[in-house]
């Protein structure tokens, strides 16, 4: 019967230390994930002000849009009422000739 519990004995050793090898192996790969974790974290954060900036600069476009668009118009406008002047005073210069 010492055999036996010698036998038990040693695999219950082997057993504890494949168990300790794999907490080992666990606790390295944990190490691991939580530090890509964190780098992962920064990159959004980075990712975040980009996306912030870069909407900021689409929102300051589109605002330079809007202002292109009225000075275009007020150009077309001013270009019309300078035709419409001209058209009036060339009419008066035929009223003054008669």
């Amino acid at each position: 019967m010492s055999n036996e519990y010698k036998e038990i004995i040693n695999n219950i050793n082997v057993k504890a230390e494949k168990l300790v090898s794999e907490y080992l192996k666990l606790k390295d790969i944990n190490k691991t994930l939580i530090e890509e974790k964190k780098d992962l974290q920064i990159k959004l954060e980075l990712e975040k002000e980009h996306f912030k900036d870069l909407l900021s600069k689409y929102e300051n476009l589109k605002s330079g849009k809007v202002i292109d668009l009225t000075n275009n118009d007020v150009n077309l406008t001013k270009n019309k009422i300078n035709g419409l002047v001209r058209e009036i005073d060339s009419c008066i210069a035929l009223l003054n000739v008669n």
